[in-house]
């Protein structure tokens, strides 16, 4: 008996030490996934914003992350750690989406989620060889919280003075919701985040009603006009 206790305290042992490795290799995906966050953030402070050269080798970063993951993992045990990683893994489906979301904005062309990267897309864009290691979930959570980006996005593109953000944004998250609405959720943290893409499009589609009663959309061709309407949606919105 007493060999079958010490075997168990050498499983429990070697566990605790894998789980150790791939908290620690997760912080290196983290620190990675922030670097392109940053990328993202700069939407909220720069009128022109474009896509950087280096976006793609951000990403790439992110990716050669997940795959040292990957690497120390145990054939048949992707379950039993994933709830370590898989918050990296739906931050990293959002900074996807939403610099793919935000790339078509600045080419001033129509946006809907025709232009949603698909789950295969995610893994190409991270450079991971390992099909499926995203899972669907991770995917969907993902996306919710790009629809919550988006909905913050609102506010302070139209602050900066692109009042065509909105119209893309409510396109966008409007056409998401729909998709959303497909799905027959037995899950109650994706349930969850459903709901808040709801109060995201409510959100986004407020900013609309605003642009509209205070004629903004024509003061777009006045460059102190939109200023001054620029200044007064920003003081509603903060009271």
């Amino acid at each position: 008996m007493e060999d079958t206790f010490v075997e168990a305290a050498r499983c429990l042992s070697a566990d605790e030490d894998l789980r150790e490795k791939i908290s620690r290799k997760n912080k290196d995906v983290e620190v990675a996934l922030a670097a392109v966050q940053e990328k993202i953030h700069e939407a909220h402070f720069k009128l022109q914003w474009a896509a950087s050269p280096d976006q793609e080798e951000l990403l790439r970063l992110v990716g050669l992350g997940i795959s040292a993951i990957a690497e120390i993992i145990p054939t048949g045990s992707y379950y039993r750690y994933h709830d370590i990683f898989r918050g990296s893994l739906s931050v990293a489906v959002y900074c996807v989406v939403t610099l793919r979301f935000l790339s078509t904005c600045s080419d001033s062309r129509s946006v809907g989620t025709a232009d949603l990267p698909s789950l295969s897309e995610i893994h190409a864009a991270l450079a991971l060889t390992m099909q499926d290691w995203i899972t669907i979930e991770d995917y969907l959570l993902g996306l919710c919280n790009c629809s919550n980006e988006i909905a913050r996005l609102c506010i302070t593109r139209v602050t900066l003075g692109d009042f065509a953000f909105p119209h893309k944004a409510f396109q966008w998250t409007s056409e998401l919701f729909a998709g959303f609405r497909l799905l027959n959720f037995r899950n109650d943290t994706l349930r969850r985040r459903f709901d808040g893409i709801k109060y995201d499009v409510k959100r986004i589609s407020e900013v609309q009603y605003d642009l509209v009663i205070r004629g903004i959309s024509q003061a777009s061709a006045n460059p102190s006009a939109e200023g001054a309407a620029s200044a007064d949606l920003l003081d509603s919105h903060t009271k």
